[in-house]
């Protein structure tokens, strides 16, 4: 059963297929997405990785779409999928097996997005929950004014005739950005490179985990693709907002737009998502400066950040397990730094419940 289509999620799963054809369930959008997204990784990875596209492709066919809470049965377990809100196709996992019932909520988001639906709060008996922990220690500031901090600073650079170049995930982020810009009805040459545009495809085809399918396609009809270098340099001739990946500068088409607009203060660089320690985005947050030509350059467009998570924070993380009865065992995982076992003992100390954050290799029975 899988919640979602992020390689961190899905990444390792035709390993299973190495040696056997096991059933594999996810959403419609979540199993095109994950074979988009580990095709691609096998594109750029794929010698150093433990199986090849024949696997994927056994995976796919041995693999079963199903829509939010049905419930399906396989061997002894039942299950059903529940909205999660992170990235379209998300689930909550809701299991039972020999009279208990699990809940693994995979990442989950439980506020709405100019994308998505947040996720429901789960308010049944529950045996055991396993919770993810990534913004277990951190409080999000109010979606809604990030949003029009995000408006009023690409139309200041667009009164300027500059060009704004965003950084964004190509699952889920692009879309929403999208989606933020024809909300707000933003006047500007709006462009889409890289994969988000495949991506775009899938969506356009599962529009019923879109939490409004009439902005998503007009957002759709405003954008213009970039299908290659002319289309990118066409797109550098005017003023535009640009989306392209990788969301932390690790790869993608957005090296070659910065490396274009970096050295132009009428021009802005916006950052919409988290930014790992020791990627070239966190350094550009951090020090405004990215490498270009074997040395460090000073960047001169203007640098901004704007955290549109697709996480639930502390408030929503402790606001599911409140909701939840009887008293389930929790597993605190999915996070760093000492998040998961921080949230864990605070679980026990607020919540009442017995919680733990596992270590590779625990094993519990409920």
């Amino acid at each position: 059963m899988l919640s979602h289509a992020h390689i961190d999620h899905s990444g390792g799963l035709p390993i299973f297929y190495t040696t056997g054809n096991p059933p594999l369930f996810g959403t419609s959008a979540t199993l095109a997405l994950t074979e988009l997204l580990i095709s691609d990784m096998l594109r750029i990875s794929g010698k150093y990785l433990p199986f090849e596209a024949q696997e994927l492709g056994r995976m796919m066919h041995y693999s079963t779409p199903l829509d939010y809470d049905k419930w399906m049965r396989a061997n002894s377990f039942r299950f059903k999928l529940l909205n999660a809100g992170h990235i379209p196709g998300s689930s909550l996992i809701l299991l039972e097996c020999n009279g208990k019932r699990i809940l693994y909520t995979g990442d989950f988001n439980d506020l709405d997005t100019a994308l998505l639906t947040g996720a429901s709060l789960f308010e049944q008996e529950l045996d055991a929950v396993i919770i993810e922990s990534t913004y277990s220690q951190k409080l999000r500031s109010d979606r809604q004014k990030i949003e029009l901090q995000l408006i009023k600073a690409t139309e200041n650079i667009l009164e300027e005739n500059g060009t704004i170049c965003i950084p964004a995930f190509s699952v889920g982020r692009s879309q929403e950005i999208m989606c933020i810009l024809t909300k707000h009805a933003v006047d500007a040459h709006i462009i889409v490179d890289g994969m988000a545009r495949a991506v775009n495809q899938i969506i356009t085809a599962n529009l019923d985990f879109i939490r409004d399918y009439n902005l998503f396609l007009n957002a759709i009809k405003k954008i213009h693709s970039v299908r290659n270098k002319k289309d990118r340099d066409r797109a550098l001739s005017m003023p535009s907002v640009i989306i392209a990946p990788a969301g932390m500068l690790t790869g993608g088409s957005v090296k070659y737009y910065i490396k274009k607009l970096y050295d132009d203060p009428s021009n802005g660089l916006f950052f919409v998502s988290f930014q790992i320690e020791g990627t070239p985005g966190a350094r550009i947050v951090e020090t405004g400066q990215f490498q270009y030509k074997k040395k460090f350059v000073d960047i001169e467009a203007q640098i901004k950040h704007f955290e549109l998570s697709s996480h639930a924070d502390r408030t929503g993380l402790l606001e599911l397990l409140k909701n939840i009865q009887g008293s389930p065992k929790v597993f605190c995982m999915h996070g760093d730094k000492g998040s998961c076992s921080i949230f864990a003992q605070e679980t026990i100390e607020n919540l009442g419940l017995d919680a733990v954050a596992p270590s590779v290799g625990d094993t519990f029975k409920i």
